[in-house]
């Protein structure tokens, strides 16, 4: 999954160091300024990889036992 979103923050033309620094103004450091643009794709997508946590797991609770009863029922 974080390769998924770190691939579309690099391709969709989101600038990753425009969101840091907006982060930066509401916190008072100055990140932006100090870190490459490629870390700084990874470091949102790292952030959102983990906002995104909760709705996976909700989707692998609710499909696992219909999954493992299919596989079960086939074989």
């Amino acid at each position: 999954m974080f390769s998924a979103v770190f691939v579309g923050i690099e391709y969709g033309g989101v600038d990753a160091l425009e969101i840091i620094s907006q982060l930066d103004h509401y916190t008072g450091f100055d990140i932006a300024s100090r870190i490459s643009p490629t870390l700084g794709s990874a470091a949102v997508s790292a952030a959102i990889n983990e906002c995104l946590e909760p709705i996976r797991l909700v989707f692998v609770v609710s499909t696992t036992k219909p999954v493992v009863k299919m596989f079960t029922e086939r074989f």
